[in-house]
């Protein structure tokens, strides 16, 4: 109970300094705006500065990097993957080769 009073405190604290925030702005009366304002200011605008970040060097962003060398990681992790399960499937059909052979002997 004590957290949601926290959280509860800090919505409504965000919620005035916004509002205070779009008064000084002159930004409009529609809450959906403001609300859209404080959120491009303060949360998109950092992200997209940081994930759309020039990579000196390799002349591409940084988020355009980070899936290609997670499409690299993880490709390489499933053939590894299916490399392991085709050596499972071997091993559990000699094992009951085998096993066949011995109950028959």
């Amino acid at each position: 109970m004590k957290t949601l009073y926290y959280y509860l405190f800090i919505l409504i604290f965000l919620l005035t300094f916004q509002t205070s925030y779009a008064e000084d702005q002159n930004i409009g009366a529609n809450w959906q705006n403001n609300i859209d304002q404080f959120f491009g200011d303060f949360i998109v605008a950092p992200l997209a500065s940081l994930l759309f970040w020039p990579i000196p060097g390799l002349q591409m962003p940084l988020i355009v990097a980070w899936l290609l060398g997670g499409a690299i990681f993880f490709t390489f992790k499933m053939i590894i993957k299916y490399c392991k399960f085709k050596f499972v499937f071997i091993s559990i059909n000699i094992y009951y080769l085998f096993k066949n052979i011995l109950i028959v002997i």
